[in-house]
């Protein structure tokens, strides 16, 4: 969050009650009390017209202050969905006759534009944390191989490797209007997306 600045900086000054019954103060005093509103609003990065900005504004506020709304802190991990699209190539990879682990992360790595490291722990960690989604995965991935061949299998893998997590699935606005602002990357995991188109059938 930047720091606040010009009329967010400044603390509001004490009025009196002759303020408030003079018309030429109390305009001032309102003129000023908008500016702050619309000052407030676009520090958030909200504009003053747009739906429910008072409600999205108070979410923002109290993620500031509100621990059950503060989001995670440190570096943001790569989303779920992002490491279920490396892990569905990285399987296709092995199952299709690339030799060692080794050059299978790299090659996922060079696919999605990421570190063959990262990419490492990353798909560890989820096969670890994440055994149904990765088990759903290989067994997909096996019956894809037997139907459509190794080459449109790769296919299907790379393209789930470099897919937008949100563009096939993701009801933003619902999810939305839920948590009050998009939600995180990390919110659905590859079996809760597909638990998740089911109940919307």
């Amino acid at each position: 969050m930047k720091e606040f600045e010009g009329i967010l900086a400044k603390p509001i000054a004490d009025i009196s009650e002759l303020d408030v019954y003079d018309n030429d103060r109390r305009a001032e005093l309102l003129r000023q009390k908008a500016a702050r509103e619309e000052a407030l609003i676009r520090h958030l990065g909200y504009r003053p017209d747009e739906p429910d900005v008072w409600y999205k504004v108070a979410l923002c506020l109290a993620e500031m202050v509100v621990p059950a709304y503060r989001p995670p802190r440190g570096r943001p991990k790569t989303p779920i969905l992002q490491v279920s699209g490396w892990a569905c190539l990285y399987f296709t990879l092995r199952l299709t006759g690339v030799a060692t682990d080794t050059e299978a992360f790299q090659k996922v790595a060079e696919e999605v534009g990421a570190d063959a490291k990262t990419v490492r722990e990353r798909i560890k960690d989820y096969r670890e944390n994440h055994p149904k989604d990765y088990a759903n995965i290989e067994a997909r991935f096996r019956k894809e191989v037997k139907v459509v061949g190794v080459a449109t299998a790769l296919r299907y893998a790379k393209a789930e490797a470099t897919l937008d997590p949100f563009a096939s699935w993701f009801e933003e606005e619902e999810i939305r209007l839920v948590l009050g602002r998009p939600p995180s990357p990390e919110f659905r995991t590859l079996q809760e997306r597909w638990d998740y188109a089911e109940r919307k059938k």
